[in-house]
């Protein structure tokens, strides 16, 4: 039996935007972000541990704080004591 000690998921937007930039081919890219949303909410229910890393360009730092707060918002009420959700920076090219 396999013993799943911390996964990580990592978000380079949210909302369309991370539907945009995935360009999944069998998931319509307004349904995407709710989709991955919905299994971090199952992962976090079932006391996964979760590091969440949220990716935003280095010269976009007011939009990944919003992007951040918004991801904090819509895990209101869900016990985030095994998640650990952090920044991380791409450089612009």
């Amino acid at each position: 039996m396999y013993s799943i000690i911390t996964l990580q998921i990592k978000l380079d937007s949210i909302d369309n935007e991370y539907g945009r930039i995935k360009n999944y081919i069998d998931i319509d890219k307004k349904e995407a972000f709710s989709r991955v949303l919905n299994n971090v909410k199952l992962l976090i229910k079932n006391k996964i541990k979760l590091l969440i890393r949220v990716n935003f360009m280095a010269s976009k730092i007011a939009e990944a704080k919003e992007s951040y707060k918004k991801i904090i918002s819509l895990l209101d009420g869900y016990d985030l004591s095994d998640v650990n959700i952090y920044m991380a920076p791409l450089t612009d090219s």
